[in-house]
């Protein structure tokens, strides 16, 4: 799982699924802008994309990540809101 929101780990998730149309470039950019993922840790995140097909990211709140998911697939990333059994 990547940080995120300032390391908070809660039990919202947003999932963001690797696909064959954007770039490890494109999604390490949105992520910094829109989570604020460090460089390392998008990069960390893509990677998983590509190996697993998905990265989970942290989320303070189910609000916080819907709004999240809405600006990343603004960017053109698959990404969806998940509570995770943790």
């Amino acid at each position: 799982m990547a940080g995120g929101f300032g390391g908070i780990v809660t039990d919202w998730q947003i999932i963001v699924t690797a696909d064959r149309v954007n770039s490890a470039l494109s999604v390490v950019h949105a992520l910094d802008r829109v989570v604020g993922l460090s460089r390392d840790n998008a990069l960390a995140a893509a990677d998983r994309m590509r190996e697993e097909g998905l990265a989970a990211i942290s989320s303070p709140s189910q609000q916080a990540a819907e709004s999240t998911v809405a600006r990343l697939r603004g960017y053109g990333l698959d990404a969806s809101v998940a509570w995770s059994e943790s």
